[in-house]
């Protein structure tokens, strides 16, 4: 028996029928007709009878153009984008079709392409030139470039004068200036001019929702039924009134009434644009954010990811994808949603509050916060911003600023019990810890939230009690159990007390809670390092790719796991480059392969995948940092330049961009462009430390003292508590041979800060005043009062083995080397000292000092050195060979290299390595001992 369905005759006949009628139309007919259509608003229609023409006729390029424009007016922009380059590709007019594509790729949120495609292009025709480069300020705007927005809205206005999409444009940037009078003129223009432009009144809705009402820019724009939500809600009806179908107007108006909680009002809404756009990636979204207000996450996940299969790039759709996957606890996907929609528009302050949220619960706070950074430098750093912030801070620790943050958040949302958290917090310095806790457990206990209980934490932690810290953390539990942040915070808490067995069980539980909870994993992962277990430690990390093989954060540190065991450069730079084929769209592993070449010194092998970061992320402000540190490392001084004056254009208010310049110019000896960017660099953040200490430097290279001196005394005044400000004081009166100044100057410094540095520099200044009783006495003092100050004890032995007291020196790093048997500039030292000494155990040393630090030209050359006070000549050329390969043009190791020739009795070799050193002239300050050596010779 057929398994096939039956159909009736009579349908199989009036199908026929209806194919005969059909093919009776010729396709010139069915074009006149589908245009009939579209010009009453019937694109349902047109678009059959495109289609019919297309069955037909696939390479008709008319048929393909006016689907296109169809499509884009049923609000099908992915599909209106295909039939329209296809037009394009068949020769359609571009003064037809460019205007046309633009608007679909803007109505997509395919903002950098839209750029890229046709920033660029004029068009023979006054009206698509305005039409175009009004899409084209749109997509400016919207990528948080207003200055270029402005100049493609200046080029419309003067190709058309009042073109009405232009100066609605122009009336959204006015308002983004809070210019609410201005916009509101412009718009009111715009009606008056053509009364039955739709668009103008959904703009002119928008204004009002963001003004007073009357457009005076005093309303909130929270859609709490005030004047300004009426007008905006009248101004969206009467878009509706003139155009039923138009999705914009009734797009605002359901967002609107979802903002009132008008559940009921959005639905029927949403059930008239489902009449019209039934499978559009825009009813889909409002029925996933209508389920999700309504708390049925699940439904709300399922709309969404139909939303997704038609928009894949669609920002709007990803941020909502994000956070409805946050509420369903798919926490790894709501990073990946809104990673990909932050990127596709990086000036979203929504995007960035709810990845910086999911960021802090997968337990990576300090991604967080560089995620949240932007918002501190613009108007969206609102009550929930700092309360992240806070909330991020207090899980790195940083205590004070995450009351600091906190405290800001009460400011502006005081009703809030986040921000009544905050402002108990503000209490702690005035009214004290008891007074400031007791606030707290008052909101904690009626709050079914947890910032209070986090901030209870917080507070116990800085007065280091950790019991009550821990007592809090039950709270919390209580309150949210079975989360693995709260067992992990738990742990952290634990491992504060010194209590490694209960912090592994804490740890443990996160993982049993949640087997991808890296933070959990990373902290077992330290606890078994310490153990020396570093095979459990890899274990961690390998389970949690078992589960998820493309986790990043896993990826990353069980990469960072093998650096610390000693793994190789080539297996280390496998697992990067496995991380970026897992993660293509992610520049950090990117940045940590670059990174590991650099550091390796495998300048050509950075450059590389630098340059494939560049091709696979040109937008990415980090990658084209590296791109341009990478350049210099490889002497490409010219595309460094080039590289890092893109990086200030991409973040023009980044004072690290000017000073990345910076570092080129001084690398090519240009010190007045170098002073010039450090100085743009201090015009943006006037306090920014690293330029300050570079215009220092210049300052001293140049023999400026008094220039060098008054930038030390601005770092000063702007960082009293700091000690940098005064060691630079004292290095430029040192620069004037003014030693007792600078000694006094260190003095004070000391006094402030009892630090290892202000107590080396007085040292070495009361040395060079030859007040060596004064000096021996201080070190006395120091050594005792800190024995264990390595720092100071390695300063005193180098001291030592410049005067040639190797006795004393040797002392001195032994004394360094039983407290950190790990530093390789001490044991390499030591080694040397042994050599002179002519003691036995110099090369045991040396060769501690390279496994340490592999692969550096001074620790190969102490070395080799070694190596020949052991008779083993070749071993030692070798290694001094080596050396010299890493830094060819250091005159040292050509000395060294030479004296090992001599010892070899290879005269000729010697000689040819002696004479390169003599050409250096003066550059090089042994010339002496070069003469002498050739002498011999």
């Amino acid at each position: 028996m057929s398994t096939f369905s039956r159909i009736p005759i009579v349908a199989v006949f009036g199908l026929s029928l209806l194919l005969t009628a059909c093919a009776g139309d010729s396709t010139d007919e069915l074009i006149k007709s589908a245009r009939a259509y579209l010009a009453k608003n019937d694109g349902k229609a047109a678009i059959v009878q495109l289609k019919n023409v297309l069955q037909r006729k696939p390479d008709s390029a008319e048929a393909r153009f006016l689907l296109g424009k169809a499509l884009l007016d049923a609000d099908d922009p992915v599909s209106a984008s295909v039939e329209l380059r296809k037009a394009l590709d068949l020769n359609q007019p571009a003064v037809q079709v460019a205007p046309l594509l633009a608007r679909s790729l803007l109505a997509e949120g395919q903002y950098q392409k839209l750029v890229d495609q046709f920033a660029e292009v004029d068009l023979p025709e006054a009206a698509a030139t305005a039409d175009l480069k009004s899409s084209v300020a749109t997509a400016y705007a919207a990528l948080g470039k207003p200055e270029k927005s402005r100049s493609a809205v200046a080029v419309a206005l003067r190709t058309v004068p009042d073109y009405p999409q232009a100066l609605m444009l122009q009336a959204r940037l006015a308002a983004d200036e809070r210019k609410f009078a201005e916009a509101s003129a412009l718009i009111d223009k715009v009606i008056a001019a053509t009364p039955s432009d739709a668009q103008a009144w959904v703009y002119k809705g928008e204004l009002l929702f963001l003004g007073d009402g009357n457009g005076n820019g005093n309303g909130n724009g929270n859609g709490n039924g005030n004047a300004s939500t009426a007008g905006a809600a009248a101004a969206y009806r009467k878009a509706l009134s003139i155009n039923p179908a138009h999705a914009g107007a009734r797009s605002h108006l359901i967002a609107l009434l979802l903002g009132q909680r008008d559940f009921v009002g959005a639905a029927e809404q949403i059930g008239e644009l489902r009449k019209t756009q039934p499978r559009t990636p825009r009813t889909m979204v409002f029925e996933a954010q209508l389920a999700l207000l309504n708390q049925n996450p699940k439904k709300a996940l399922e709309s969404i990811q139909q939303a997704r299969k038609s928009a894949p790039d669609d920002v709007r759709v990803l941020q909502l994808a994000g956070a409805i996957e946050f509420s369903n606890g798919l926490l790894l996907e709501a990073e990946r949603s809104l990673g990909k929609a932050l990127q596709l528009a990086p000036n979203s302050p929504g995007a960035r509050r709810k990845l910086a949220q999911t960021l802090i619960r997968l337990g990576q706070p300090a991604k967080a916060l560089t995620v949240l950074q932007p918002l501190f430098t613009k108007a969206e750093s609102d009550a929930q911003t700092y309360s992240l912030a806070g909330e991020a801070y207090l899980l790195t620790g940083d205590l004070g600023r995450a009351e600091s943050n906190f405290a800001k958040a009460v400011k502006i949302d005081p009703k809030n019990t986040g921000s009544r958290t905050a402002l108990a917090l503000t209490k702690l310095k005035s009214d004290g810890l008891d007074a400031t806790t007791a606030e707290l457990q008052d909101i904690a206990s009626t709050d079914v939230a947890t910032p209070a209980d986090f901030a209870l934490v917080s507070v116990y932690l800085g007065s280091k009690d950790f019991t009550r810290a821990l007592k809090a953390i039950d709270a919390i539990e209580a309150k949210q159990p079975n989360k693995a942040m709260v067992a992990s915070l738990r742990g952290r808490v634990q491992l504060m007390r010194k209590d490694a067995a209960e912090a592994r069980r804490s740890f443990e539980r996160a993982l049993a809670i949640d087997p991808l909870y890296i933070p959990a994993a990373t902290s077992l992962a330290s606890l078994d390092l310490a153990d020396k277990r570093p095979v459990d430690a890899k274990k961690r990390f390998e389970s949690v790719l078992a589960i998820d093989p493309k986790n990043l954060r896993a990826l990353l540190v069980l990469a960072e796991i093998r650096a610390l065991g000693g793994g190789s450069k080539e297996e280390i730079a496998g697992l990067l480059t496995n991380a970026v084929k897992l993660n293509p769209t992610e520049p950090e592993p990117r940045l940590s392969l670059v990174n590991l070449y650099l550091n390796q010194r495998d300048v050509k092998s950075a450059l590389t995948a630098a340059q494939d970061a560049g091709a696979a992320l040109p937008d990415s402000a980090p990658v084209l940092d590296a791109l341009g540190r990478a350049q210099m490392a490889a002497g490409d001084t010219n595309q460094a330049i080039q590289s890092f004056n893109k990086l200030v254009g991409m973040e023009p208010e980044s004072p690290q961009a000017y000073m990345r310049l910076a570092g080129v110019h001084l690398a090519t000896r240009n010190t007045a462009a170098a002073e010039q960017n450090l100085r743009r660099a201090l015009a943006i953040t006037p306090n920014f430390l690293p330029a300050q200490q570079a215009l220092f430097d210049i300052a001293m290279a140049d023999k400026r003292p008094q220039d060098a001196l008054l930038i030390a005394r601005t770092i000063q005044k702007q960082r009293p508590d700091a000690v940098i400000g005064f060691m630079l004081e004292g290095a430029a009166e040192a620069s004037r041979n003014n030693f007792a100044a600078a000694a006094e100057v260190y003095r004070n410094a000391l006094k402030k800060f009892p630090s290892t540095q202000p107590a080396v520099r007085l040292h070495s200044t009361l040395v060079a005043l030859r007040q060596d009783a004064n000096a021996d006495k201080l070190a006395a003092s120091w050594t005792a009062a800190h024995p264990t100050d390595v720092e100071f004890l390695a300063y005193l032995g180098e001291l030592a083995m410049a005067r040639g007291n190797y006795a004393a020196a040797e002392t001195r790093f032994r004394s360094v080397i039983a407290i950190r048997p790990d530093i390789a500039a001490v044991l390499s030292n030591l080694a040397l000292v042994m050599v002179k000494l002519q003691k036995p155990g110099a090369l045991a040393y040396a060769e501690r000092a390279d496994k340490v630090q592999p692969d550096t030209p001074a620790l190969m050359d102490t070395l080799a050195t070694a190596l020949a006070g052991e008779k083993q000549i070749d071993k030692a050329l070798e290694i001094q060979k080596k050396a010299l390969a890493l830094a060819p043009t250091n005159p040292v190791l050509k000395l060294n290299l030479a004296r090992l020739y001599i010892e070899a009795g290879n005269k000729s070799a010697a000689r040819a390595e002696l004479e390169t050193i003599v050409k250096l002239g003066d550059k090089f300050a042994g010339q002496a001992e070069v003469g002498r050596l050739i002498k011999a010779l």
